[in-house]
């Protein structure tokens, strides 16, 4: 009893191995370049249409003679193929003796069919492929295998199917076709992710995010060929100003809410973070553009320079007397910390937020000029206390007056198309 117990035993283990073994030998390996094609591959059957001879089915081994044989996978809703079969249709009838030429798709031959006789293509196509896209598994079609002495040489697009390409092969010189890499691209992830993997390069990116807790700051860096700036953690409207190098009081808001792009009160809510990489050849105003149209166009705002005529301060020479406090930039000594009139007209355009009806200045003097014993902050104080300007500025031969000018400015407004 107990031998006869032990005989089943061993039977079924005999069993359990020959089918473990059958499974193992029936888990197909896809091929890379430099694999052999076994004995599978080469006598596998192969539904086939278009054949010169009729036959419903073929074998690659009924092929093993040729020099070289090209795999071509494609699919008909594929126009790269399509351009590149017409293309292998003459290079078949020039390389006939030697070489063979496969299209093979996945498609039934019902649609296979009358798309090759419509385009009256001579070469035959392997049709409800399963098989031979086991063994070369692929993303994007054209996708070509060339095999020759029974191995891989190559793996290419559409492309490199040439004939200097194709009579390199048979005359087995070194040829260089460039290999062909599908990426099983993920639609969640940035494409950038590819680009190190492929070595390709970066053209142009822009990132715009809400508050990151822990950013800060606005700069400009450069990264090999690419030029990027950033803007972390700003107010929507402090963006389109540094993007556009400009001050406060030349931004004017046109049915847009102020809240909803000054956040006065510092609600990460209504703080972004904005990233922007670019070709280093792009010009300033390309980097201009491209920020203020990415504003432009998740806020659905329009955002333009136009001329508008507004009040401003004009400050002007009284006369050419002279004034110790007053000197030409050539005058100064190397120890004087005299300060250029056009800094002191950027501190009085210069706010850190926005606000309706800022003061705007306009220095109409000789650009030489520069301010002796002058002190900056006393400058600021006087930002919105004309009066005080105007008795500071005499004391210098200097006058300030109210004028309406035609100036360019940085309107922003709903871009009411975008809103429908």
């Amino acid at each position: 009893m107990q031998k006869t117990l032990l005989i089943i035993v061993l039977a079924a283990l005999c069993l359990n191995f020959n089918a473990n073994s059958q499974r193992r030998d029936n888990i197909i390996k896809p091929l890379s370049i430099g694999d052999t094609i076994s004995e599978n591959i080469w006598k596998a059957p192969l539904n086939i249409i278009n054949e010169l001879t009729g036959k419903k089915t073929i074998t690659l081994n009924d092929y093993h003679n040729k020099k070289l044989i090209i795999l071509d996978f494609w699919a008909t809703h594929c126009v790269p193929c399509i351009k590149s079969l017409y293309r292998l249709d003459t290079l078949q009838d020039l390389f006939n003796q030697d070489v063979l030429i496969l299209p093979v798709t996945y498609e039934s031959s019902t649609k296979v069919k009358p798309f090759i006789l419509k385009r009256g293509w001579k070469l035959p196509s392997v049709v409800n492929d399963s098989i031979l896209k086991a063994y070369f598994p692929h993303i994007v079609v054209p996708h070509q295998v060339w095999i020759r002495d029974g191995k891989v040489i190559s793996i290419t697009s559409g492309e490199e199917a040439t004939a200097n390409h194709i009579q390199g092969a048979i005359d087995n010189t070194d040829i260089a076709l460039h290999y062909k890499r599908d990426i099983a691209f993920n639609p969640t992830e940035p494409i950038t992710k590819y680009l190190q993997e492929t070595k390709s390069s970066l053209n142009t990116n822009s990132i715009l995010t809400g508050y990151v807790d822990g950013l800060g700051g606005t700069g400009v860096t450069t990264n090999d060929s690419m030029r990027i700036c950033y803007f972390l953690n700003r107010t929507l409207l402090s963006i389109y100003k540094e993007a556009n190098q400009i001050n406060y009081n030349r931004i004017q808001l046109d049915m847009v809410k102020a809240d909803d792009v000054v956040n006065r009160n510092y609600d990460k809510r209504l703080l972004y973070c904005y990233q922007l990489f670019m070709s280093s050849n792009k010009t300033e105003e390309d980097f201009r553009e491209k920020i203020t149209n990415d504003l432009d166009d998740y806020f659905k705002l329009l955002s333009r320079f136009d001329k508008h005529i507004v009040d401003c301060y004009v400050i002007r020479q009284a006369n050419t007397s002279t004034n110790p406090n007053l000197l030409k930039a050539s005058d100064l000594s190397s120890d004087n910390n005299g300060l250029p009139f056009s800094q002191i007209i950027d501190v009085l355009n210069y706010t850190s937020k926005w606000s309706p009806l800022q003061p705007i200045f306009i220095a109409e003097v000789a650009q030489n000029i520069v301010f002796n014993n002058t002190n900056l902050n006393e400058i600021k104080a006087m930002q919105n206390d004309i009066e005080s300007l105007s008795t500071w500025l005499k004391r210098h031969n200097l006058t300030i007056k109210k004028e309406a000018r035609e100036l360019t400015m940085l309107v922003i407004s709903k871009n009411t198309f975008r809103q429908q």
